[in-house]
Parts: C-alpha cells; structure tokens; sequence
C-alpha cells in the first residue's frame, strides 16, 4: 500500500473547457487519470487496505481538488457512499457508469463522458519496444536541454535509449536500462 495517496491531481487538466479531464475516475479495478497528453493508470489493489475498500471504489469519480486532499491524509478508508480522510468524512467527487454507452459521469460541476481509453493503450509490446530505466535519470538528462519536448530511440532491451532535442542536434543524452550497469 501506499505511504500516501499518489500524486494523481498533477494529470488531470485545470481547464474547465473540458470537465471530463478535470477528474481522475475508477473504471473496474483500475483508477485512470488524463489530461489529453498523459495517461496514468493505478490499479485499486495498491490504493487501498482490504478487498472491501477496492469494491467500494468502483465506479466512483474523484475531482482534482479531492485528489489534492488524500494525497496530503495520513489516514485514507474508503467506503462505500463516504471517504474517511484522517477521520472527517467526506463525499466522493461523483459517480461513473461504465454499463452504459461508453462512460457516463457525474461530478459536483457537471455530467460528463469520460474518454475510452483502451484504444490508445499499446497491446502486445515486443521485446525491443521494452525497456526498463530509472525515470531519475531521465530527469537529470531533460533539466540538462533548452527544449520542451523530446524524442526518445529505443535500440533494444540491453542496449541504451537515445533521448534527442529535436530543436538542437547538439542537445543528446543516453540511458542506460536499469540494472545494465
């Protein structure tokens, strides 16, 4: 379980123009966060402390300011119409209907229609579209380029990947797989 509820406010969008995107909703046992340009997805399992608490958030919406508040609570129990956050109880952002035509959505803002998601999630990766590395990494290499976007070359399993300023040829890095050194 997690020490804290992850950060999941920091993928869904702000903008009010698309209130579908301004909530991170659970859909089976998968909770799913979007802004149109990242998608996250956290199994229940690893949210919460028994069986119960994971069929209690089916179905169920959280807004981004709700997502704020249980990634700050030391103390999360969720139940099936309430959350209890470090003992205060507090309502769900809004409810998901996944039986219907696509997903069907109710937050305190609006009613809405979440975005089919399985479309865009690759199926059957090969081994060479594989590659395990540490995102620190990553990290150290992009706060290193003058550049908002990236391209990265995946060379294979065991080889680095090439991480390129696609403004700057001069702007290159590599990673290394994790646990190739």
């Amino acid at each position: 379980m997690y020490k804290t509820f992850p950060k999941v406010s920091e993928i869904v969008v702000k903008d009010k123009t698309r209130p579908a995107l301004q909530n991170a909703v659970v859909i089976g046992n998968t909770l799913i966060a979007t802004d149109g340009n990242v998608l996250i997805m956290l199994k229940t399992s690893s949210l919460v402390q028994s069986e119960e608490q994971e069929q209690n958030l089916s179905g169920k919406v959280f807004s981004r300011d709700l997502l704020l508040l249980l990634q700050k609570a030391k103390k999360l129990i969720f139940l099936k119409d309430k959350i209890s956050v470090d003992g205060i109880m507090m309502d769900y952002s809004g409810t998901i209907d996944e039986n219907r035509n696509g997903y069907l959505g109710n937050s305190l803002d609006a009613d809405f229609v979440y975005p089919d998601t399985k479309p865009v999630i690759p199926t059957n990766p090969s081994e060479q579209d594989s590659f395990s590395l540490d995102p620190k990494n990553l990290a150290r290499i992009l706060d290193c380029f003058s550049s908002i976007s990236v391209v990265l070359q995946f060379h294979g399993k065991t080889r680095p990947a090439t991480v390129l300023n696609p403004l700057d040829d001069d702007q290159r890095g590599l990673i290394m797989p994790k646990g190739a050194i």
